[in-house]
């Protein structure tokens, strides 16, 4: 699929918006609406920047840690400026990063005619002494960061395949801990072949975050990361992974048992199966988030044994994750006020938890499709036993 139009289009919403408002242009800082409509993955030691106007566009990145080797040809083409930056692969001279990112910065800001005029920005990411480089007073400064966001909840189509690429991802890593887990192996080995096994399909390294372990106490509060744990039979292991593939955040759950399960382990697992398939019949535009957490929430306590609880939220959306998390709305909590549209794509995630006995979570990522919704996992969602 080709990014470049869907760049353009991007691009062309934000120009209209700011025609809208009479700004002269924008001047983008989040390193995720940057990455939004760019396509170029920021590195987050050397900030880049976004100037735009009505006809050009120009990024200014570090000369070295951006790659923008593969920039799409879109119909109005992203113009690169590049700043010198220090590299351990060039001591021999001393760079000042700090002043050639000024200079730069504000470079481009003077090459739109935008400096002293009213534009557009990320307010929450937008630098005082750019605004001062630039000779920008506050009242030439007008926040469409939030705009921009709100735009980044519907995901367009290219960014609904990226987020199915990184849920395939999560299912090669889930066959991967299956095939792992066992008695007396450690839940860093199991991280550790999970792992292996998506950097093999991806074809290079990545950042992959979750909780990933397991034994009574840690599971009966919710999971958490490795601690060093050596599983036993019967042990449940909750394996949460959210990698950050290509700049967007999957977010999938399976839980594992150690050997054949108890029956109390099959009767959990029933619960939250019978609860996720609850939830996602149920998705479809227009729905309130509250009544999808109220859905999923409400046959979990119905079912759920004395002592037992679902502490955290049912859902939430995902997408772009460069720099901080990818959680976006719907919001699915009771009271939430948000209300599901087409082309979001959330989690849903039940869970069950009892302190000192164990807990159990299951969690599948959907796209909201105009007449329900798109699945985009495909690993089993049964109790997965191992070894």
């Amino acid at each position: 699929m080709d990014l470049a139009p869907f760049l353009t289009a991007r691009r062309q919403v934000l120009r209209q918006e700011l025609e809208r408002r009479g700004l002269a242009g924008a001047i983008i800082t989040d390193p995720n609406h940057f990455f939004y409509l760019t396509g170029l993955l920021p590195n987050l030691n050397f900030p880049s920047l976004l100037a735009l106007d009505a006809e050009r566009a120009v990024a200014v990145v570090p000369q070295y840690g951006v790659n923008t080797s593969a920039l799409p040809a879109a119909s109005d083409p992203l113009e690169v400026m590049a700043y010198p930056n220090l590299t351990l692969a060039d001591l021999s001279r001393f760079v000042d990063e700090y002043t050639e990112r000024e200079r730069a910065f504000a470079a481009a800001i003077h090459e739109l005619g935008l400096a002293g005029r009213p534009v557009g920005v990320d307010a929450h990411y937008f630098p005082v002494w750019l605004a001062q480089a630039a000779g920008f007073a506050p009242e030439h400064l007008h926040d469409v960061g939030e705009f921009l966001y709100h735009q980044r909840i519907i995901k367009d189509a290219w960014e609904q395949e990226q987020l199915a690429f990184a849920v395939r991802l999560n299912d090669i890593g889930f066959a991967a801990a299956q095939a792992a887990l066992r008695p007396g192996v450690s839940d860093y080995e199991v991280f550790s072949a999970a792992w292996r096994a998506m950097a093999a399909h991806l074809g290079g390294t990545f950042d992959l975050h979750g909780e990933f372990s397991g034994g009574p106490a840690i599971t009966g509060q919710g999971g958490c990361a490795p601690v060093g744990y050596t599983f036993q039979a019967g042990d449940l292991l909750i394996a949460d992974i959210y990698p950050v593939i290509r700049g967007y955040q999957a977010d999938t759950t399976r839980t594992f048992v150690v050997g054949a399960p108890a029956p109390w382990q099959r009767e959990w697992h029933a619960v939250l199966e019978d609860a996720l398939a609850r939830g996602e019949a149920a998705i479809r535009p227009g729905l309130p988030a509250a009544e999808l957490d109220h859905i999923v929430r409400g046959y979990v306590k119905r079912h759920m044994p004395a002592g037992g609880s679902m502490f955290h939220h049912a859902g939430h959306g995902i997408g772009i994750a460069v720099g901080k998390g990818a959680h976006y709305p719907p919001f699915i909590v009771p009271h939430s006020p948000d209300i599901l549209q087409e082309g979001m794509v959330l989690t849903l995630e039940p869970g069950l938890y009892v302190p000192g006995k164990g807990g159990m979570r299951l969690e599948d990522n959907y796209i909201v499709t105009a007449n329900g919704c798109r699945p985009l996992g495909t690993f089993p969602k049964t109790l997965v036993e191992c070894g």
